[in-house]
């Protein structure tokens, strides 16, 4: 995506993290601190690790 942005303009000004989602298991949000490590690797791999990705491939 970064690649993209950069090919079309070589100048970024800003740079919005705000997308999230993914699919949790059914009564996962009921208890925030519940589900496996699974669960908690799963959700952060989409939604911290990819906008840490994001930033690093910015100039």
């Amino acid at each position: 995506m970064v690649e993209a942005v950069l090919a079309a303009d070589p100048r970024l000004d800003i740079l919005a993290n705000n997308a999230g989602g993914g699919v949790m298991p059914d009564g996962a949000f009921g208890d925030p601190l519940g589900g496996g490590d699974d669960v908690w690797a799963a959700g952060f791999a989409l939604n911290f690790d990819a906008a840490v990705r994001t930033v690093r491939a910015s100039p």
